[in-house]
């Protein structure tokens, strides 16, 4: 399971550095530049998945330490 989430957490998060990516490219070139605001949800809310589910490694670490998980 914790090998799982970390998949999942990595293959989460490849959206997220693209766009940031692309945005500090796009900065570079001109610094009034603001990310659509659509984006910035997508982005958001994607990053707040990883954080959520790469907190759940720890617990799941903690069950499978304790027996628990079988």
């Amino acid at each position: 399971m914790k090998i799982a989430l970390f998949v999942v957490v990595g293959v989460t998060s490849v959206f997220p550095t693209q766009a940031y990516v692309r945005w500090r490219r796009t900065l570079d070139h001109d610094p009034a530049w603001v990310p659509p605001a659509e984006e910035q949800k997508r982005v958001r809310k994607l990053v707040m998945t990883e954080l959520h589910l790469a907190a759940l490694i720890p617990v799941f670490a903690v069950i499978m330490s304790r027996g628990l998980w079988r």
